[in-house]
């Protein structure tokens, strides 16, 4: 792939992930002033039993193809398409039947929603089986597609959720749009399969063996690493009330902003180092994998202390001061950002080491459990947040060891540690320029802090990188493009 085209794809899908986490991040506005807090704790409960099940229910098939397209001809796909609908298919039967209401594996009695009592079957087996979507297209070499397709749905979802939380003040009504829309998702991969390719009769048996002999270690090891993040959650739904319950979940609430953003560059930029890893072009897979993590650490650190300067305002504006206690979580779950720059798993991942992956989460679940408990007794909600933000510094730190030895490449270049530095140092420097202006000038809070504080931030910072010429040359280059064309 081209550079320029590379550069397009990553920037449109960057930003269709951008638009579609400002909009998820406005549901919850609507909906946190729609229902009393109890409801409001089941709307977010739900989506912590959703996002349990599925960090481990796919397996990570969809993610496979990204790895498989590539390598493969246009007549090939379809066979390797076919086989991982059919297996999610089987997937999403097993975890529609472990959360049925009559024999449930999870204390659905404990989560008790406001709604009919066939929601979570329903909805979780849809919802795995159109997870597909999420990455079909680009791993096909449609980033475009993509990206317009994220969009779209993001839009359809959060305008009939927000809708009908508005009109009706039900959780149950909101439950129920939320399967007419799982509905719809799956109706869109139905369609780009039916477009695209031509379907494979029959059990394609080869190519699904190949992509679960491929993933199943890593959809493990992922679904270990996202549980390890929900854990805390877990722990706080059982020791604390449905208020305190609401508030930690929206502390975590940043969290889907930065892997959008990881995700965006690492879903265009890993099948070109999986096609580099094919061909044994170690040089070519320093250099893209140090620019990715360039540009999105120089995105990321800036984005996360400008929340942390501002948690307090950007909780209580947001979701009002009901959830104040939200900022400080908050806070220390941004601590997490750092580590997670340096995106580790697209190097076991193109170097077939699921198992590696898989004994790093093993390890570090229960670490995060112990830590996190502690925390939770010692410090209150904050303290609960430590367990997954220590977990991420040592697991990516292990998780980059490791591939850089399994790919025979230095750590050193791989990533771009000088500027790294650069970046965090100005970033924090941009904070604390921020904080002393807020104070100074005085302002009454809210939006005007948010605004005035997230400008200095943003400018200082650019400033002072532009200064010393520390603007990643990904960036510098797409942007004077940008301005040519």
């Amino acid at each position: 792939m081209k550079a320029r085209s590379l550069r397009r794809d990553v920037i449109g899908i960057g930003a269709a992930n951008a638009i579609d986490y400002a909009l998820q991040f406005l549901l919850p506005i609507v909906v946190a002033r729609v229902l009393a807090p109890e409801d409001f704790a089941g709307y977010r409960m739900v989506w912590l039993v959703v996002g349990t099940l599925m960090a481990f229910a796919t397996l990570q098939i969809p993610q496979s193809l990204s790895y498989f397209l590539p390598r493969l001809q246009i007549e090939q796909r379809a066979a390797y398409i076919v086989g991982a609908l059919y297996v999610l298919t089987g997937l999403a039967a097993t975890s529609s039947a472990l959360v049925n209401p009559w024999f449930p594996l999870l204390p659905i009695a404990w989560v008790e929603i406001s709604g009919p009592v066939w929601f979570y079957s329903v909805f979780v087996f849809l919802w795995v089986i159109g997870s597909l979507i999420d990455w079909l297209p680009v791993g096909d070499g449609r980033a475009t597609w993509q990206a317009g397709v994220t969009v779209m749905l993001s839009i359809c979802r959060v305008f009939a959720v927000s809708i009908v939380a508005w009109l009706s003040g039900s959780l149950e009504a909101i439950l129920q749009v939320l399967i007419l829309f799982a509905v719809f998702k799956v109706a869109i991969l139905g369609y780009y399969i039916l477009r695209f390719h031509t379907w494979q009769r029959g059990f394609p048996t080869d190519s699904a063996s190949e992509q679960i002999r491929y993933s199943w270690s890593f959809g493990v090891a992922s679904g270990l690493y996202e549980f390890r993040q929900q854990a805390e959650l877990w722990m706080v739904a059982a020791l604390f009330s449905a208020r305190e319950f609401a508030s930690f979940s929206l502390g975590s609430v940043a969290a889907p902003l930065f892997g959008l953003i990881r995700r965006s560059v690492n879903n265009v930029v890993f099948p070109n180092l999986s096609a580099l890893e094919a061909g044994k072009d170690k040089k070519g897979i320093a250099d893209l994998n140090r620019k990715a993590t360039s540009t999105v650490a120089f995105v990321l650190i800036p984005a996360a202390v400008f929340l942390w300067v501002l948690a307090d305002e950007v909780i209580s504006l947001v979701y009002t001061s009901s959830y104040a206690d939200a900022a400080n979580v908050m806070r220390v779950y941004l601590l997490g950002v750092i580590p997670q720059v340096m995106e580790s798993s697209a190097l076991l991942r193109i170097s077939g080491l699921g198992k590696a992956a898989l004994k790093i989460d093993v390890f570090m679940l229960p670490l995060v459990v112990i830590l996190s408990y502690v925390g939770l007794q010692l410090f209150g909600l904050p303290g609960g947040a430590t367990g997954s933000v220590i977990a991420l510094f040592i697991g990516h730190l292990m998780a980059v060891r490791i591939g850089a030895s399994k790919l025979g490449i230095p750590i050193k270049d791989l990533y771009d540690f000088p500027l790294f530095g650069w970046i965090v140092g100005v970033a924090v420097l941009s904070g604390i320029v921020a904080n002393i202006s807020m104070a100074t000038i005085g302002l009454s809070g809210g939006i005007g802090n948010i605004l005035f504080g997230g400008g200095v931030v943003a400018l200082f910072y650019v400033f002072v990188m532009g200064l010393f010429k520390k603007i990643p040359l990904s960036l510098t280059v797409f942007v004077k493009a940008r301005f040519a064309n």
